[in-house]
């Protein structure tokens, strides 16, 4: 807190005031230590909030900002001193989509045109939302493409793979 007073206990964070969570993992609490003003370690009560409304735990699914409140009490000479310090928690997305491309692929020229150049290819994101795949490098002429594929989240991070598609003449398939 911001007033001191010799008799406050003192409360250490353990890890930063700061955390940053990849949305869809775990959040693992670390704690804090509390310790009365002759070094002896007390307990201290642990609070989750959003928006300033205690919440009952950190939802790493949802890209918000949490904050967790811890609070210690001690008792020196009938009269109670509590101190509480803060740690921020976001929930971010910082991790590209997998992104799965089949291989090496031949085709006929005559199937070419009708050829669906995202047929097999598959993108995930670990928030969960419906990832878009674009492409380019496909035409229906005769010959080998390199086909690129890119597939970006709604938070930027992205991912680029490419493969073979080979337009063969009818007779050679």
């Amino acid at each position: 807190t911001s007033e001191f007073n010799e008799n406050s206990p003192i409360l250490i964070l353990n890890g930063n005031p700061l955390e940053y969570i990849e949305v869809g993992s775990v959040y693992n609490e670390i704690g804090a230590k509390a310790k009365d003003k002759n070094g002896n370690e007390i307990s201290f009560s642990t609070m989750f909030q959003y928006d300033g409304v205690e919440i009952p735990s950190i939802d790493t699914n949802e890209f918000k900002t949490y904050t967790v409140v811890y609070s210690a009490t001690s008792e020196i000479n009938g009269k109670r001193y509590t101190s509480t310090v803060t740690r921020t928690v976001i929930v971010r997305d910082t991790t590209a989509p997998n992104l799965v491309v089949p291989g090496k692929t031949n085709i006929s020229l005559t199937s070419a045109s009708s050829y669906n150049v995202l047929e097999g290819v598959e993108a995930t994101d670990n928030s969960g939302e419906v990832i878009n795949v674009t492409f380019n490098g496909f035409d229906s002429s005769l010959g080998q493409k390199i086909v690129s594929y890119t597939a970006c989240d709604s938070h930027n991070n992205y991912i680029k793979k490419k493969r073979i598609i080979n337009v063969l003449s009818d007779e050679a398939i």
